[in-house]
């Protein structure tokens, strides 16, 4: 399968995918991960910001829907 190594390197070594074009959007979805993973200091006020910017970055590269340039506005928002 196309890009497997890739992968499968990333997953065992923790670092992020580094797959052609395919970078950027995986790079997103592993961060929302890491945000996840640290459960709820993911939403305190130090990380949130960054959580919801990183789960709306997703968002939009799956539907098409919100651009990262309004993620980074709402994490600004949620930043103040």
């Amino acid at each position: 399968m196309l890009y497997l190594r890739d992968l499968m390197h990333a997953f065992v070594t923790g670092h992020d995918p580094g797959v052609g074009l395919l970078s950027s959007p995986l790079h997103d979805v592993t961060n929302v991960l890491r945000d996840f993973k640290k459960g709820r200091e993911s939403m305190n006020k130090a990380h949130a910001g960054k959580t919801v910017a990183d789960t709306l970055a997703v968002l939009g590269e799956a539907t098409g829907m919100v651009p990262k340039t309004i993620a980074n506005a709402t994490r600004f928002g949620i930043d103040l």
